[in-house]
């Protein structure tokens, strides 16, 4: 039974996560994003205590992801960069630049009612985005500098997309959501052009078992010598 914050599937196109995934790169399955999140939970963010620094874990989850992902996916063929100073891995042949983010809240991986809400993105995430801000030129006498609107272009025809995940310690879990955003020119989130919202990865520990119970056959020991 499904936790009563999560909201159930309501597509009936039958199509999967994975099928998602796979229109997005053939090389995204939630089998091997989940286990990337596992790999670097335990032992590296696991180890934190309670009185480390504020956003410690989420921190040190996104640092730790974002080297696992671009190690993974590298293998497969697309590029590691830093454009803008904004880590991605890029799939030229799939049209998708991936960037991971761990500041989405606690509505990430979560589909109704409330969606994740990023901060305000810097001038080079948004230029990754397709959102590059530049100022037109005015020709002196031509236009009123107050007529001047601020206009935008892409640098490239990648589609964008997050790897959002929240740490959630009180479900023991990590929610997990492939989005693409919609920014406006100002760096903030306006809405979500499309969310694949993947299961969460359960951090629980597995339940011991204990085993099984033997029992002893009960002997009954009779003297040699002894007479009926």
């Amino acid at each position: 039974m499904q936790p009563d914050y999560i909201a159930t599937d309501d597509n009936n196109t039958g199509e999967t996560i994975d099928d998602e995934l796979a229109e997005l790169s053939p090389d995204l399955s939630t089998s091997m994003i989940h286990s990337l999140i596992r790999n670097v939970y335990s032992p590296y963010v696991s180890n934190f205590t309670k009185f480390g620094a504020p956003n410690c874990k989420g921190t040190e989850l996104y640092q730790r992801m974002t080297e696992s992902l671009r190690d993974c996916l590298s293998s497969c063929g697309w590029e590691t960069l830093d454009t803008f100073e904004v880590p991605c891995i890029v799939s030229r042949r799939d049209g998708i630049r991936l960037v991971c983010a761990a500041s989405g809240g606690p509505s990430t991986g979560i589909d109704y009612p409330a969606k994740p809400v990023v901060k305000k993105r810097g001038t080079g995430t948004l230029r990754l985005a397709g959102r590059q801000k530049y100022q037109m030129d005015v020709i002196p006498g031509m236009a009123d500098l107050s007529e001047q609107e601020d206009k935008t272009s892409g640098i490239d025809d990648l589609d964008f997309y997050y790897l959002l995940m929240y740490l959630d310690e009180k479900h023991e879990e990590i929610r997990v959501e492939v989005s693409s955003p919609v920014f406006d020119k100002c760096g903030n989130l306006i809405e979500w052009s499309r969310r694949i919202i993947l299961p969460p990865v359960d951090l629980a520990p597995a339940p011991s078992v204990a085993p099984d119970e033997v029992t002893i056959p009960e002997v009954k020991v009779v003297p040699k010598n002894a007479t009926a």
